[in-house]
This record gives structure tokens, sequence and C-alpha cells, in this order.
């Protein structure tokens, strides 16, 4: 399969979970990165050229007023280390060059996977709460406290 047509054939995947969701941003009239720029991006490996999923920034629920770090692999990626590397990215970029002072990412309390990308990429547990109407499990990162993975 073609880079363009893996690429495509991974965002019709994405979208249908998304709409199988029923995420509330579907029926907003402007989209809100139109205002925030706020989004996701698609990862490719460095390697190949390959994608393997998209992350970046979105307000939580489509409205904010918390922004929250995303990243969303296709199985294959998985395992390689490819969602923290993102996960750091996106993090300092927020802070250094967006001014964001929080970043929050949630997940559900059984994704043990997504929880450890949280854990790596230097976030710490900040409880659960209902985010769409479904218990989640809630991490933060803070531009005050927030140190890349690594650095001292």
């Amino acid at each position: 399969m073609s880079a363009a047509a893996e690429r495509d054939a991974f965002l019709a995947a994405e979208q249908d979970a998304w709409r199988a969701w029923g995420l509330a941003t579907r029926a907003l009239p402007a989209p809100p990165e139109r205002e925030s720029g706020l989004t996701l991006w698609l990862v490719a490996r460095k390697d190949a050229g390959e994608t393997i999923g998209r992350s970046g920034f979105a307000l939580v629920e489509g409205t904010g007023p918390d922004v929250e770090i995303a990243y969303h692999s296709a199985k294959r990626a998985w395992g390689h280390g490819y969602a923290t590397e993102a996960a750091v990215a996106w993090l300092e970029r927020g802070f250094a060059e967006l001014g964001l002072e929080n970043v929050i990412a949630i997940c559900y309390p059984e994704n043990t996977a997504s929880l450890r990308v949280m854990e790596k990429a230097g976030m710490t547990l900040d409880g659960e709460g209902d985010c769409c109407g479904i218990r989640m499990k809630r991490y933060v990162a803070a531009r005050g406290t927030w140190r890349r993975p690594g650095s001292s």
C-alpha cells in the first residue's frame, strides 16, 4: 500500500471512531481550532515517512477551557515510543511557543499504555473525571513545574 493510501485509510478509520464516539465538536458551526489554533497533526516516521498517527492539542470537549494533548497511533506503531516522543514535543511547544499554562491528558482508566505515555512525558496524575459523559483518568503538566524527561 502506498504511503498516501495508508494515510487515507488511517484517517478514515479514525474519523469513523470519532463519529462512533459522538463527539459534540461535529455539531459546532465553526471548528474551535479556527479560533484557537489548536489542532491535531499527522505523525510520520522520520526514516520512512510512513503515517503512523495524529497528535497535537485540542480544546477539551471541543469548547475548553482546558487544553488537552492528544495522540492517536495506528496499532503497528504501538510500543515504539512514538506517542511519548510526540507528547514531549507538544508539551515543549505548548509551554515555550504557545504560552499555555497547563495541559491535560485524559484516557480510559484501563488504558495502561496511554497512562504510561503520560507518565513518561512528565505529566502527573490529577484524578478522575467525566469527559463527554465517560469516566476518564486525568493527567496534567503545568508550565511552571513541567520538565522534559531526562533533563536536569
